[in-house]
């Protein structure tokens, strides 16, 4: 099991819906509970008994609270959100989630006269959902208590390049012996397309070996990285060595490069601003981390 307590997925938009076992839910209705009584805004009202055992007001709001979804914290969330949010819960079945939560109950007190929550891998997936629940809280505070000022962003943006695209061609032989032979044929002045034309198995280029106009993030690492270095000698350049990648050898020709224009500073806004926001909240937990005191004692 992989454990993330810093990372809120997108589903749905920007609204995280994920998928828990009851048990999980349960749990996560219980603590969430627990968390708002302590903050002076209790509702202990019962809303069922079962068994005797009350199912509180406190935890069935919070079972809506997690049915509806929890919004992203790195995100800003806008009044159409807010409204999207209070029509989502007016929709759930509110019937159906307190049936739900009596089925849950039910199956806890059946568990526990088996004794099933003193097994040690059903504690230790409690202990695990707990802590991993607290430190999510945790998170989404110090994210709400982290400012990200418009200097911020308008600074990021600033410090940040344009994308660069690179027209680029290549001949893609199945062996390093054939692509030495084809640098030899273009060293003896044979036109790039026309060695491309006879010997290039690549059937996605065109027959003249071109790619297009591409950016380093649409190809290989190595293949970028060898494209990069040619654009640097001086356009148009030719590799001189074969570069291996996963499709075959290739024999790489850059004609041009050119700098993308940037989206306008308003299109990158909540980018950047999540960017710094995401930096600014895991270095405190880095910090977080270098301030306690560890101690490992796993042995293999």
């Amino acid at each position: 099991m992989q454990l993330d307590i810093t990372s809120f997925k997108h589903h749905e938009g920007r609204v995280s819906r994920k998928s828990y076992c009851p048990a999980a839910l349960l749990l996560m209705a219980a603590v969430l509970a627990s968390a708002s009584q302590a903050a002076d805004a209790p509702d202990g009202r019962v809303i069922a008994t079962v068994n005797g055992q009350p199912i509180t007001r406190a935890i069935f709001d919070q079972m809506v609270n997690v049915s509806v979804g929890v919004a992203n914290p790195y995100d800003e969330v806008t009044a159409q959100e807010k409204a999207d949010r209070k029509a989502a819960e007016q929709n759930i079945d509110r019937v159906k989630l307190l049936e739900d939560l009596v089925t849950m109950e039910v199956l806890a007190q059946k568990a526990r006269e088996r004794g099933i929550h003193l097994r040690k891998d059903v504690a230790a997936e409690a202990e695990l959902q707990y802590k991993t629940l607290l430190g999510q809280q945790l998170v989404r505070d110090i994210i709400a208590e982290t400012k990200v000022q418009q200097s911020d962003i308008a600074a990021r943006y600033a410090a940040q390049k344009p994308d660069r695209q690179y027209q680029v061609s290549h001949i893609l032989l199945k062996t390093v012996t054939q692509a030495r032979s084809v640098i030899t044929q273009l060293d003896r002045g044979t036109a790039f397309a026309s060695v491309a034309r006879r010997h290039s198995i690549d059937t996605n280029a065109g027959k003249d070996g071109s790619l297009g106009w591409l950016m380093t993030n649409q190809m290989t690492e190595n293949f970028a990285a060898a494209m990069v270095k040619l654009a640097g000698q001086g356009m148009p350049a030719t590799s001189r060595e074969p570069i291996q990648t996963e499709y075959g050898w290739h024999v790489i020709r850059v004609h041009a490069a050119r700098d993308m224009p940037k989206p306008p500073l308003e299109a990158m806004q909540n980018i950047l601003r999540t960017d710094i926001l995401r930096e600014r909240v895991e270095a405190r937990i880095a910090q977080l981390k270098r301030e306690a005191r560890l101690e490992l004692k796993l042995s293999q």
